[in-house]
């Protein structure tokens, strides 16, 4: 919830967050009991049945997680809960993955199962399970004047065998059609080569890690839920995810 409209107690829960006045003697935050999920946090959030008819209204809920293995294991879990009406409503797109060395650096040969086994922060799975209505993230700036921007969430309407049409689900383009393409993503960060992924530039966005969350202004959880599965967080971690709590 934005601090301006979310009530003084909240604005002062968020100020105790933030100065560390809120940590007891051993530096521990209590969570709010209203905060709190129990039971699991895809159900309470997205129920146990997605229509890809309506994720469009999704547009302003996410599942905030600290790690991408969380993000990766909520967003499996939320894909399952989406219906599919035909075969050609769900495609898994594997990617083409190559390790590239500077030049006269000697080659070390790596095992193919090994590069696809990688998925580094910023870049798309090898394998990319999508169905028709799912929601994904874009992960690079392909036409930023027309909104395709890293980070920019979309609406997946059709799923072709080297393109995808999808649609803007908020802002200023909402509803418009864009359609991405297959492209070269990059990695080199503490490998000895750089990797050549060949895939769509996607990842799926019911959940989000909190790092992504912020200043994403138009994809934060309106239900303002943590897990009780990990009774501990970083202080930091919880200045930047309760901002965007109960938007």
């Amino acid at each position: 919830m934005r601090a301006r409209t979310a009530g003084s107690n909240w604005h002062d829960y968020l100020l105790g967050i933030g100065s560390g006045e809120s940590n007891d003697e051993e530096g521990r935050t209590a969570i709010p009991n209203e905060m709190m999920c129990i039971t699991d946090i895809v159900t309470e959030i997205f129920g146990d049945v997605l229509d890809p008819s309506t994720t469009s209204n999704l547009c302003e809920n996410a599942v905030l997680a600290p790690k991408n293995v969380h993000v990766q294991r909520l967003n499996q879990d939320a894909l399952q809960r989406l219906i599919v009406n035909t075969a050609q409503d769900e495609r898994i797109y594997k990617s083409v993955d190559e390790a590239i060395y500077p030049e006269g650096q000697s080659r070390q040969q790596y095992q193919l199962e090994y590069l696809n086994s990688l998925t580094p922060t910023g870049m798309p799975p090898h394998e990319l399970h999508l169905k028709k209505g799912v929601i994904v993230m874009l992960l690079r700036n392909l036409d930023v004047a027309n909104g395709l921007s890293n980070g920019t969430c979309l609406k997946v309407e059709t799923l072709g065998r080297f393109t995808l049409g999808c649609r803007f689900i908020c802002g200023e383009r909402n509803n418009q059609l864009a359609i991405i393409p297959r492209i070269d993503n990059y990695w080199d960060q503490r490998t000895p080569f750089r990797l050549r992924r060949r895939q769509f530039p996607l990842r799926i966005a019911f959940a989000m890690t909190i790092n992504k969350a912020q200043g994403q202004s138009t994809i934060i959880q309106q239900s303002g839920r943590i897990s009780s599965r990990r009774r501990l967080f970083p202080w930091t971690t919880l200045r930047c995810a309760f901002p965007c709590e109960k938007a």
